[in-house]
Protein backbone atom coordinates (compact mmCIF):
# COMPACT_ATOMS: atom_id res chain seq x y z
CA UNK A 1 0.00 0.00 0.00
CA UNK A 2 3.19 2.51 0.65
CA UNK A 3 4.26 1.60 -2.51
CA UNK A 4 1.31 2.27 -4.34
CA UNK A 5 0.63 5.59 -2.67
CA UNK A 6 4.33 6.66 -3.25
CA UNK A 7 3.90 5.68 -6.47
CA UNK A 8 0.53 8.05 -7.25
CA UNK A 9 2.49 10.80 -5.57
CA UNK A 10 0.83 10.72 -2.04
CA UNK A 11 2.60 12.35 0.59
CA UNK A 12 3.12 11.29 4.29
CA UNK A 13 3.18 13.16 7.36
CA UNK A 14 3.97 11.76 10.22
CA UNK A 15 1.37 12.44 13.69
CA UNK A 16 1.47 11.80 16.87
CA UNK A 17 -0.62 9.21 18.68
CA UNK A 18 -1.02 7.81 22.10
CA UNK A 19 -1.20 4.32 22.32
CA UNK A 20 -1.21 1.61 24.76
CA UNK A 21 1.89 -0.89 24.99
CA UNK A 22 2.32 -3.98 23.21
CA UNK A 23 0.51 -7.07 25.51
CA UNK A 24 2.31 -10.01 24.09
CA UNK A 25 5.52 -10.96 21.87
CA UNK A 26 6.11 -9.82 18.38
CA UNK A 27 5.62 -12.45 15.70
CA UNK A 28 7.81 -11.01 13.20
CA UNK A 29 10.67 -9.08 14.87
CA UNK A 30 10.92 -11.80 17.89
CA UNK A 31 11.49 -15.18 15.71
CA UNK A 32 14.13 -16.06 12.89
CA UNK A 33 11.09 -17.55 10.83
CA UNK A 34 9.35 -14.63 11.68
CA UNK A 35 12.22 -11.84 10.05
CA UNK A 36 12.32 -14.30 7.46
CA UNK A 37 8.99 -14.13 6.65
CA UNK A 38 8.55 -10.35 6.78
CA UNK A 39 12.14 -10.24 4.34
CA UNK A 40 10.15 -12.65 1.57
CA UNK A 41 6.96 -10.74 2.03
CA UNK A 42 8.42 -7.59 1.37
CA UNK A 43 10.62 -8.77 -1.72
CA UNK A 44 7.42 -10.08 -3.08
CA UNK A 45 6.32 -6.67 -3.27
CA UNK A 46 9.24 -4.69 -4.23
CA UNK A 47 9.59 -7.26 -7.14
CA UNK A 48 5.78 -6.63 -8.02
CA UNK A 49 6.34 -2.88 -7.74
CA UNK A 50 9.54 -2.51 -9.67
CA UNK A 51 7.76 -4.73 -12.70
CA UNK A 52 5.01 -2.52 -13.02
CA UNK A 53 7.26 0.75 -13.02
CA UNK A 54 9.25 -1.40 -16.00
CA UNK A 55 6.36 -1.80 -17.34
CA UNK A 56 5.40 1.84 -17.39
CA UNK A 57 8.53 3.08 -18.86
CA UNK A 58 8.29 5.02 -22.13
CA UNK A 59 5.06 6.60 -21.17
CA UNK A 60 6.73 9.63 -19.53
CA UNK A 61 7.10 13.23 -21.32
CA UNK A 62 10.39 12.69 -22.84
CA UNK A 63 9.29 9.77 -24.38
CA UNK A 64 6.09 11.55 -26.38
CA UNK A 65 6.10 13.73 -28.64
CA UNK A 66 6.47 17.61 -27.94
CA UNK A 67 3.24 19.57 -27.77
CA UNK A 68 2.62 22.20 -30.04
CA UNK A 69 3.28 26.11 -30.40
CA UNK A 70 -0.43 26.03 -29.21
CA UNK A 71 -0.06 23.58 -26.26
CA UNK A 72 -2.03 21.06 -27.98
CA UNK A 73 -0.61 17.25 -27.66
CA UNK A 74 -0.66 14.83 -30.94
Amino acid sequence: MFLKAHRDGWRVAEVPVDYAPRLGKSKVTGTLRGTVTALKDMGTQLAAASQRTQATKGDGPADRAPADPHGATP
